[in-house]
């Protein structure tokens, strides 16, 4: 029986109709994810958004922090009027801070003893102090600075005890301490550094001038080889160890402070309810879609083609029900999006907190650290419910998910707000806050569905791309070349593509075999009919037209 097909038309005709099949269902399904994930940014940036405010998301984050205050960005206006309102240094303070500390002329008592017995050391040269050298304590972090120190009026903690310690009173002498004056350290090196060759420059006339008194010249020339004596790595190391020092004692004053602990916890709190918000609005309003567009809209649709109204009141009960159904579990699912809201809200401020104490964290990455730390709890709370139940390739498909979800939403919030800056200086102004939202909406959507098409279809995206040439190139050779690229495609894609190859294969090869059955002029005459009968149904033929006995065949050739 000749069909007229070849058996590698035939096989090349059902690998392009599998092909245009996986097209149009690759096709499909991405639009679905785009088509969802467009709308639930619109629900994001229209919906959430808009009912549920934000204000506690500010640049260095709610809790006052060293780090921040000293950078002149305060979470609180009551810190601020505090900082203004602190007493500016003057010479009563400068005094207090001097001789009339009792630390000060402690400190000062036991660098003379060390003086007078020759165990001085001058800390800015590294010199043995002699017993009769001019000598001062010099203040190593300046107590100008002390005092007028954001942090420090942040942690309320004494000017005294951060400027007369062991570790910012220093003993040298006198020349360099009155040079460096309240400059901090970092300054008087700059200057001094630049003033060296002055000094130098003035040694040598001091020295070549023959008008000067000896006493006066070895006087004069003393208190410049006591500036040029300055080591500068080891000022330095001093000023180092005395920050060190004084920024431990404030952190430890602030950090611990009921004052902190208290503005700490309120603020967690605050952002747990906030965000404890958000999650059930974002459950009420995706479920409000989803009855909307899979439950009404479709009745709407299909109202012409109901037979009746019966029919109609019997699809509008039907549709009446299964939105109950999903009232029901949209109502199940609140409890735990108000759990899992204020468990992220609250931890998302803790690690704000925490990162604004060594650095200033702006609002808008607090919101997505916000986004990334709920997803992240959502994940956890998934992966510890269903690890049993899932393998760990859909246990990893659905955490990140969770995380992607809401962290892709979130940035199209944080771009939509940059966006709206910008084109607020543009002639766009009156209409840019719809433009960025419908800008960034669009974006958002599009990258997150096909983030997440891609979380899902991952190995069947990849080996597509890499199998593609290969598949196409078996089909245009022989058995042989066929079945060699086949192995080596099968390696590259998921099982899907698998059974597709594994099908393709096997169908050739059973052809061949029919083909070589129904054409075998040896085998008995019905053995050979029934083959021929068998070698059509494979390729398609239609019953009808098919002889399957002799006496079909006497009573074709009759008619």
């Amino acid at each position: 029986m000749d069909t007229g097909i070849t058996v590698d038309e035939l096989i090349l005709k059902e690998f392009s109709d599998n092909k245009l099949k996986m097209t149009t269902d690759f096709e499909e399904d991405l639009w679905k994810y785009l088509r969802r994930s467009l709308s639930d940014n619109i629900i994001q940036q229209f919906g959430i958004e808009k009912l549920v405010s934000e204000a506690g998301f500010k640049d260095g984050g709610p809790v006052d922090t060293i780090h921040n205050v000293r950078r002149g960005i305060y979470a609180t206006d009551e810190e601020r009027v505090k900082f203004e309102n602190n007493t500016k240094y003057n010479k009563n303070i400068q005094r207090e801070l001097h001789g009339g500390s009792k630390a000060y002329r402690d400190i000062n008592r036991e660098y003379s003893e060390q003086k007078k017995s020759g165990h001085g050391i001058d800390a800015y040269t590294g010199k043995n102090v002699s017993i009769n050298e001019d000598m001062d304590l010099d203040h190593v972090i300046p107590t100008k600075e002390i005092h007028e120190d954001a942090g420090r009026i942040l942690s309320e903690t004494d000017s005294d005890k951060l400027a007369n310690n062991q570790a910012n009173l220093k003993l040298t002498n006198k020349n360099l301490n009155r040079s460096k004056q309240d400059k901090n350290m970092t300054e008087f090196i700059a200057v001094h550094k630049k003033n060296e060759r002055n000094l130098k420059q003035e040694r040598a006339k001091i020295a070549a001038d023959l008008s000067i008194d000896d006493d006066v010249k070895r006087k004069k020339l003393s208190n410049i080889d006591n500036k040029l004596a300055a080591n500068y790595e080891k000022m330095e190391k001093a000023d180092k160890h005395a920050r060190l020092h004084n920024n431990l004692k404030i952190s430890k004053d602030y950090y611990t402070s009921p004052k902190f602990i208290k503005a700490t916890a309120k603020s967690s709190m605050q952002q747990g309810l906030v965000n404890a918000k958000r999650q059930a609005i974002g459950v009420m309003l995706y479920s409000i879609k989803d009855m909307l567009f899979e439950e009404l809209i479709p009745f709407i649709k299909d109202w012409s083609l109901y037979h009746s109204m019966e029919e109609r009141l019997t699809a509008f009960k039907q549709k009446v029900q299964h939105i109950k159904e999903k009232a029901v579990a949209m109502w199940s699912k609140l409890k735990d999006s108000l759990i899992d809201g204020f468990e992220g809200g609250v931890v998302s401020n803790l690690v704000s907190v925490a990162m604004n104490a060594f650095m200033t964290v702006l609002g808008d990455i607090s919101k997505v650290l916000r986004s990334v730390i709920t997803g992240g709890i959502q994940a956890f709370k998934f992966y510890r419910a269903n690890r049993k139940t899932m393998t760990k390739r859909e246990l990893m498909q659905n955490a990140m998910k969770l995380i992607v979800t809401p962290l892709t939403a979130m940035v199209g919030v944080v771009f939509s707000k940059a966006l709206n800056v910008h084109l607020l200086e543009t002639p766009l102004a009156p209409w840019a806050n719809l433009i960025s939202s419908s800008v960034s909406v669009l974006l958002t959507g599009i990258f997150a569905g096909l983030l997440l098409y891609t979380i899902d279809n991952f190995p069947t995206a990849i080996g597509f791309a890499e199998a593609k040439e290969d598949i196409i190139f078996g089909l245009q050779n022989s058995t042989a070349d066929i079945k060699k690229k086949y192995e080596a495609a099968l390696a590259k894609i998921d099982n899907i593509y698998t059974d597709l190859l594994d099908k393709i294969i096997k169908r050739y090869e059973e052809t061949d075999q029919l083909g070589r059955l129904a054409h075998d002029l040896q085998a008995v005459a019905d053995i050979q009919l029934e083959n021929s009968v068998k070698y059509a149904v494979h390729f398609g033929v239609d019953q009808a037209k098919v002889l399957h006995n002799q006496t079909e065949i006497m009573d074709y050739f009759n008619k």
